[in-house]
């Protein structure tokens, strides 16, 4: 019996990527789900309670939490890193005034437990496999990947504290890189993996790629972040940092590959342009502390990569305009 069900959950962000599939599994749990929603659309109709705000205000983030025994907060000011780069403020300022507000929230209607979807961003680049002690505790090394990984950095101090003072228990999940359906596929907003795919299933030829090809990272399906975002919270609820991702990583140039193939452009000319920026060359989680507390993803790179083309394909349906 899920500790989910019959219980009132609240997830931020649950018409986004990640978010929409926490409610997936929720919903899967029997629980009572509302979710908070901004700009995106959410695909649930009648099965989720769906509560339109501005988290940045804290009257909104109060009537989100109200009456929630749980939250799941996914909420982000979110985008790739050509969006980073040109909004770094938008991506500091605005996520922290969020994470802030909605935690605080949180605390003032005693929610009981309380999950923090961070990523990897709050690593620094390395070619070591990275545990979840380079980014927390006295042992912390390296400065953050970008804005996004600083606030994300500052959001998880934000939960040691309140967990370390109050009665809420915190569980802190860090994702490998996302991907999934339900993605932005906007290409100024996109992370590499839906904006590749959109110029796939758009048929680009010649296709360009973006620096060598040769950045690594470990691309993890966003049901597979959900369902550990589920786990941790229901069984390491202690604001402990836990990896999920899949320990495999993979090129961007490898991972185009499949996606060319996928997306039925597998002839097409792949001219690499070193000259724009691909980010840090290298992020590998290490998985052994998700191992060890039981914890195993369901989906491989190739598996994922065929049920997002194919999900794109059936939600857009023009995409040569690019």
């Amino acid at each position: 019996m899920s500790m989910y069900a019959g219980k009132n959950v609240l997830v931020t962000g649950g018409a986004g990527m990640i978010g929409s599939h926490i409610v997936d599994e929720l919903l899967k749990c029997g629980a009572n789900v509302r979710i908070t929603t901004h700009k995106r659309q959410h695909p649930f109709g009648s099965k989720v309670s769906a509560v339109p705000v501005d988290l940045r205000e804290m009257e909104s983030c109060h009537r989100a939490v109200a009456g929630m025994d749980f939250v799941f907060h996914t909420a982000a000011f979110t985008g790739g890193l050509q969006q980073v780069t040109l909004e770094p403020i938008a991506t500091f300022t605005d996520n922290l005034l969020i994470n802030t507000q909605v935690l605080e929230a949180a605390r003032i209607a005693g929610v009981k437990n309380y999950c923090f979807l961070s990523n990897s961003s709050v690593y620094a680049a390395s070619e070591e496999s990275l545990p979840e002690s380079d980014a927390w505790g006295d042992a912390m090394r390296g400065v953050a990947e970008n804005p996004t990984g600083t606030v994300k950095r500052m959001a998880e101090l934000q939960c040691k504290i309140y967990a370390g003072t109050g009665q809420m228990k915190i569980g802190i999940v860090r994702g490998g890189n996302s991907y999934g359906p339900r993605d932005y596929f906007d290409l100024d907003r996109s992370h590499v993996l839906p904006a590749l795919i959109r110029r796939a299933v758009a048929k680009q030829n010649p296709f360009v790629l973006w620096g060598t090809g040769q950045t690594v990272r470990d691309f993890t399906h966003a049901r597979d972040i959900a369902r550990g975002a589920l786990f941790v919270l229901e069984h390491y609820a202690v604001c402990d940092p836990v990896n999920i991702a899949t320990g495999r990583i993979s090129s961007i140039r490898d991972v185009l590959s499949i996606i060319l193939r996928e997306a039925g452009n597998a002839d097409a000319e792949v001219k690499l342009d070193p000259t724009k920026p691909s980010g840090p060359k290298a992020k590998k989680l290490d998985i052994t502390k998700m191992q060890k507390l039981g914890f195993k993803p369901m989906i491989s790179i190739e598996e994922g990569i065929r049920e997002t083309v194919q999900w794109f394909k059936e939600s857009y349906a023009e995409v040569s305009n690019l």
